[in-house]
């Protein structure tokens, strides 16, 4: 945690504190750097309602050099993780398989759900700003984007979404091991081409196809 802090308009973030104020040196939680304690005592008591948010606004604070690693990862695997994006999407959707969905309907999708890439990021070396990474894909997996992103990023997101012809939305997650709890976030709005555009039926079977198999490899 950074230094106390004594700010005689805060008191500790435990509800059930019970320490005077005058009395209560402040720490900010070092997860979201947002709420105060007076210490580990009320921090942890607090813990079961403010881990939610705390987690949340954590994954809003990427690492200098992250998402630079994550944009060229997925343009370089494009090829791989649109058509997979789009059958994980459309397998938990009510979507008619056999028929390309209109663009509203496309965009009221993807508005809801993404793809979510989990990956573990890596640094290659160090530089003035930070430092380069490498990704590790993990896995993909569908999800509801409002729970994984905070409502002022979600606005941001579905933004892009309606700013979008044919979109498709992805979630790096950044974890630092497989399934591990998230590091930080990062949403990318993707445009799909309209040449590429096919019934649901065939990026649902993407899943379980040739390219489920490549991704597994690139995992490997």
């Amino acid at each position: 945690m950074p230094s106390y802090i004594r700010l005689s308009n805060r008191t500790c973030g435990n509800p059930a504190c019970r320490r005077p104020r005058v009395d209560q040196n402040l720490r900010r939680c070092s997860g979201c750097h947002g709420k105060l304690y007076c210490g580990r005592e009320c921090q942890l008591a607090d813990w079961p309602v403010h881990k939610i948010i705390c987690r949340r606004r954590g994954a809003e604070q990427p690492v200098e050099g992250w998402e630079e690693a994550i944009v060229r990862f997925s343009n370089v695997y494009a090829d791989l993780l649109e058509p997979y994006a789009l059958g994980l999407v459309f397998g938990i959707t009510q979507v008619n398989p056999f028929a390309v969905p209109g663009m509203d309907h496309w965009r009221a999708i993807w508005s809801t759900y993404a793809c979510a890439v989990e990956i573990r990021l890596v640094q290659s070396r160090e530089t003035s700003t930070g430092g380069e990474y490498t990704v590790r894909y993990l896995r993909s997996f569908p999800v509801r984007v409002d729970n994984y992103i905070s409502l002022s990023r979600l606005r941001r997101y579905r933004a892009a979404i309606a700013e979008t012809e044919y979109p498709i939305g992805f979630l790096f997650v950044v974890v630092p091991y497989y399934r591990g709890p998230p590091i930080t976030v990062t949403s990318v709005v993707r445009l799909m081409g309209v040449d590429n555009l096919a019934p649901p039926a065939r990026y649902i079977a993407n899943t379980g196809g040739r390219i489920c198999r490549l991704l597994q490899d690139l995992a490997a």
